[in-house]
């Protein structure tokens, strides 16, 4: 929790900084303290939850995406490109902190206290806001600084891996997959919310129904 809000605080003053957002150019090819900050703690902290969901027996999907940020990410501080647009999608990290704050007080037993609904509330608002709205805005933005053709010339000597497209194109290719994957979550956070709904609306009637049998 503290670490996703650590990243999310340090990616929303890069997505601010007029240095790495003024120009195309600098959308592809900017750097910063921040960046560099933010980038290495992100992939120390995925990292750290890929052998945690090893351990935990997580579904091949969940380390299929944690596989993708290290290898964009990875690749972006080595060759110092798509910072901007790394901090861009590093800002998902913000609904992780009504994530965990939602179920760590779902499994301390505390599902009855209101502040587990303020919690998902925010985890909702959160996740349609910073995932399913902003991450094909963030596609957009990569097609169009490529479509302005403002590639760095292939270096001469240079490997299949010096590439730029290639890797642009991976990136564009990741934020398809996490905004497909996001949008699943969501609709699975959405769904499960109605039904518990539900559930709660049918009891709620089934108590007033009992209670008036009894006058």
């Amino acid at each position: 929790g503290f670490a996703s809000l650590a990243l999310f605080i340090v990616y929303a003053s890069v997505l601010m900084d007029p240095n790495m957002n003024s120009t195309l150019h600098a959308r592809l090819y900017g750097c910063s303290q921040a960046t560099y900050f933010g980038l290495r703690l992100h992939i120390g902290v995925t990292v750290y939850e890929s052998l945690l969901y090893l351990h935990m027996g997580k579904d091949i999907v969940t380390h299929l995406h944690h596989v993708i940020v290290i290898v964009n990410f990875s690749r972006a501080l080595t060759y110092g490109t798509m910072h901007y647009y790394a901090a861009w999608l590093g800002t998902v990290e913000g609904t992780n902190v009504f994530l965990g704050a939602t179920f760590g007080m779902v499994r301390l037993g505390l599902q009855d206290n209101p502040w587990v609904q303020r919690w998902f509330v925010g985890l909702l608002v959160s996740f349609f806001t910073l995932r399913i709205i902003s991450l094909p805005m963030c596609i957009y933005s990569v097609n169009e600084a490529l479509s302005h053709n403002m590639l760095r010339p292939f270096p001469e000597g240079g490997t299949f891996w010096d590439d730029d497209l290639l890797f642009f194109r991976i990136g564009q290719v990741s934020i398809v997959f996490l905004w497909g994957l996001s949008s699943w979550w969501f609709s699975k956070m959405v769904k499960g919310a109605l039904r518990r709904s539900r559930a709660a609306k049918k009891d709620k009637n089934g108590k007033n129904g009992t209670n008036g049998r009894d006058h």
